[in-house]
This record gives C-alpha cells, sequence and structure tokens, in this order.
C-alpha cells in the first residue's frame, strides 16, 4: 500500500508535532530536576558551612576547657588546707595557735587522745575536743571498771 506525498506529509507533521510535545515535556522536567539541584546545591553549602561553624566552636570550646583545666590544676597546687589559713591568720596577729604553748603538744605531736589530756585550760580543751569529737571518741582508752 502506497502512500501518498500529502499523507506522508501528515504523518511526518503528526510526528513532529509528538517530537515538540515530548520535547516541551523533556525540557520542563529538565528545568524541575534543575530547581531542584540547586535546591539540593544550597542546602549542601549550608550544611558545610554550619559544620565549618560548629567545627570552630569545638575548636574554641577545646582550647577553652583545657585553659580552664591548666587554672584548675593551678589553683589545686595553689590550695592550703584551712588548718594552714588559720596558722598564716594566726601568725599574722600574733596568737600562738592553740595547743603549740610551750608545755603543750602541737596538733602533730602525739596521739589525738594525749593531746587532748595535754591541754590544761578548759576553754582550749572544750575547743580541742570539738573540733576532734569523733578521733578522740575512737581513741579514747576503755573504761575500768
Amino acid at each position: 500500500m502506497a502512500t501518498t506525498i500529502e499523507e506522508q506529509l501528515t504523518e511526518a507533521r503528526a510526528e513532529a508535532s509528538r517530537l515538540q510535545t515530548d520535547l516541551a515535556a523533556a525540557q520542563s522536567l529538565a528545568g524541575e530536576t534543575q530547581t531542584k539541584l540547586t535546591a539540593a546545591e544550597k542546602r549542601a553549602s549550608d550544611a558545610e558551612a554550619k559544620a565549618q561553624t560548629t567545627a570552630a566552636a569545638l575548636t574554641a570550646a577545646q582550647a577553652d576547657n583545657k585553659a580552664l583545666g591548666e587554672k584548675v590544676s593551678t589553683l589545686e597546687a595553689e590550695a592550703k588546707t584551712a588548718d594552714q589559713k588559720a596558722q598564716e591568720i594566726l601568725a599574722k596577729v600574733g596568737q600562738p595557735p592553740v595547743g603549740a604553748a610551750p608545755g603543750n603538744p602541737t596538733a602533730t605531736s602525739g596521739s589525738v587522745w594525749e593531746q587532748y589530756q595535754a591541754i590544761k585550760d578548759p576553754a582550749e580543751r572544750t575547743a580541742f575536743y570539738r573540733a576532734n569529737k569523733a578521733a578522740l571518741q575512737a581513741a579514747q582508752p576503755p573504761k575500768k571498771g
């Protein structure tokens, strides 16, 4: 079956029209894809910037943490016990520490019980007892009887 030129032309025009419709649909799809790609690239760029900001903040926090750790170590090394501070204050005032007077034991000599027994002044003895109550009760010799 032979087709005439006019029929072939009509078929060609119909094919061209279908191809133009397909081309328009493909171009529309390509435009949508390009829009989605641009949005995805923007999100990726934002995420990268946020990651860099977070990394910089982490580095700064780690440096602060290290500096604070060093400061804590320094302060701990310089820290004094309450007893040392009290002795310094008393030394500035010119008052000898309790139990350091001649004839009285110092805070480091003998057992707690012996120190307590050696204190003759009732006020000093009471203060010493209150400060060392648990140790004195533990160190107290057993009662006879």
